[in-house]
């Protein structure tokens, strides 16, 4: 779990690094004006389901579990985007973008996590 949490703390870092790099050299024109509110939500929630997953002990429950936490991130997160749109529809586009690309790094690590941790054999 810690190296887990280590992972998600340096990729956050690296994001929120780059983005500035990014912004800085001109190849992004304006910072998304819900990079913080994206990387608090994605990371909180990815950390907190990555705990509940973690300990889930049988197979078949462990996949009915994280099922279900996809269908309660997905509907979470849609109204996490609409509600970005209505916010700021100038910069929806960022915004979401920024969003789906810490949504796809964060998912990639709880899933690289999660496999190293039901493919052990105990």
């Amino acid at each position: 779990m810690i190296r887990f949490l280590i992972a998600m703390l340096t990729a956050t870092i690296l994001i929120v690094a780059f983005l500035f790099w990014s912004h800085h050299f001109g190849l992004i024109r304006h910072l998304p004006s819900f990079y913080r509110e994206t990387l608090v939500l994605l990371g909180i929630t990815t950390a907190l389901i990555f705990r509940y997953l973690f300990r889930a002990r049988e197979p078949a429950l462990f996949v009915q579990l994280y099922l279900g936490t996809m269908v309660i991130k997905l509907l979470a997160y849609g109204g996490f985007c609409l509600w970005i749109i209505f916010k700021d529809k100038p910069g929806s586009i960022s915004n979401i973008t920024f969003f789906m690309v810490v949504y796809l790094v964060f998912t990639v690590l709880e899933i690289t996590f999660l496999f190293n941790k039901i493919s052990r054999p105990e």
